[in-house]
């Protein structure tokens, strides 16, 4: 399938104006797998994440990536401890919040690779004895998981862990893993600030979508609500969610979980305007650096994968939500058409073979792609682009953010703050000496730039 885009005016968009910001994040994934191995923490790093690499394989099954899918499932099959558990890049301590996400990627593939149902089952009784009597979870350790205050980030993100593990009970009719979850789902509802998004990093918007997806997988809708009205009431009119309430910088996943939340509740307007400002930071790459903006403390100059998986879950629903089908964004005419009172108007340009309607809108840069299909919007040459006057980072160039004194965690930099390691979604793997060696956790780490 062919299709030629055109500018008002009739000058045809050409090369990078119509990839798909989809296609190229999935292209991103790609380029990031270690071969024959798993998916990097980020761009910088040699090792792989157990974590993100099972957490991107149902984002991959559902993005049309079966065989990428399963190649990942086997792996994570391959190198699972004799105990069913998971760890962090480059560790050999057991992580429950990574092996969890990992039971999410045997749970989208075990019908479609034989012999993944044994991995899921240990998996799962490794997650299951690491929830208390009480319903607490809890994890060999939490060191990756630390801030330099000797804090933790919010310990409430390990609602998280539970999803999966119901999901799986149920799949597999084992009364212990549903008992678990819902054990620990009490427990986490009968916290009065479960669904509070605090003014501080330890519930920083990558944290604080982990807690309010989960929420939403589990039913507890009201809860959820609660929570993202939070979100939604910071949010600014371009769409930016501010990292934690307080702060002007934006953590880049942590916009694509609450978009995910968003839209999984139906709520488009506040999902549709957080994914429209992520657009505008995604890298000619197909990445997201960590965070954005002056000040920002959280992965400012590493492509990190946790993003795009997020990312991708997010433009896949805002397809599904527009068009009531889930493959790629798919915009049917109906829906199009039903944008043509607020001044679009629908363009079909077939190259060989069929192709969809475009929803294009003409706005006054005379640009014309609209945000709702898998077409990136792109300004028209000469137009001012707000990201160079907020100082962040625009594709791979570095704008005054990287030189913000505020800023933590540059590389080769002192630093009297608390260092930033990347190397997986929540934490870092201790220091080895090695700039491969990260994790995406902000914590002190004596003489590791």
């Amino acid at each position: 399938m062919n299709m030629l885009f055109f500018r008002a005016g009739g000058e045809p968009l050409r090369g990078a104006e119509t990839t798909s910001a989809l296609e190229r994040a999935i292209a991103w994934v790609k380029a990031n797998r270690i071969p024959g191995s798993g998916i990097r923490p980020h761009d910088k790093s040699a090792v792989p994440t157990m974590e993100v690499t099972g957490y991107l394989i149902p984002t991959l099954r559902n993005a049309g990536e079966p065989e990428l899918a399963r190649d990942l499932a086997r792996w994570e099959a391959s190198v699972q401890a004799p105990d069913g558990s998971f760890a962090a890049p480059g560790e050999d301590v057991p992580y429950t919040f990574d092996t969890a996400q990992v039971i999410r990627g045997f749970l989208a593939m075990m019908d479609e690779v034989p012999g993944l149902e044994q991995n899921l089952r240990l998996a799962c009784d490794f997650v299951a004895s690491q929830i208390g009597p009480d319903g607490r979870v809890t994890t060999p350790s939490y060191d990756m998981w630390k801030l330099e205050d000797g804090s933790t980030f919010n310990e409430y993100a390990n609602l998280y862990v539970l999803p999966p593990l119901l999901e799986a009970g149920k799949k597999l009719g084992e009364p212990a893993y549903v008992s678990a979850a819902e054990r620990g789902v009490a427990y986490y509802k009968s916290k009065p600030d479960l669904a509070e998004f605090k003014p501080e990093i330890g519930t920083l918007s990558h944290i604080f979508g982990y807690m309010m997806e989960a929420l939403v997988e589990l039913g507890e809708n009201g809860l959820a609500r609660k929570g993202l009205g939070q979100a939604a009431a910071i949010q600014k009119e371009n769409g930016a969610i501010p990292a934690f309430p307080g702060v002007e910088w934006v953590c880049s996943t942590g916009m694509a979980q609450l978009a995910v939340a968003w839209y999984k509740l139906g709520e488009r307007g506040p999902a549709d305007r957080a994914m429209d400002y992520l657009k505008t930071l995604q890298n000619e790459s197909g990445g997201f650096y960590g965070s954005y903006g002056m000040g920002a403390k959280y992965l400012p100059s590493e492509e990190i994968s946790w993003a795009v998986k997020y990312f991708i879950d997010a433009w896949l629903l805002r397809g599904r939500n527009v068009s009531g089908q889930g493959q790629r964004g798919t915009v049917t005419e109906r829906t199009i058409s039903s944008g043509l009172s607020n001044g679009s108007f629908v363009g079909s340009f077939p190259g060989r073979g069929s192709s969809p309607s475009l929803s294009m809108r003409r706005g006054h840069d005379g640009l014309s792609l609209e945000p709702h299909n898998d077409t990136v919007v792109k300004r028209a040459p000469g137009r001012d682009d707000p990201r160079q006057r907020r100082g962040v980072h625009t594709g791979r160039r570095v704008t005054p953010v990287d030189r913000d004194p505020t800023s933590l965690l540059r590389r080769g930099e002192p630093c009297s703050g608390p260092r930033q390691r990347p190397g997986r979604a929540f934490g870092s793997p201790r220091a080895k000496g090695s700039a491969d060696d990260h994790g995406g956790l902000v914590r002190r780490e004596s003489g590791v730039q």
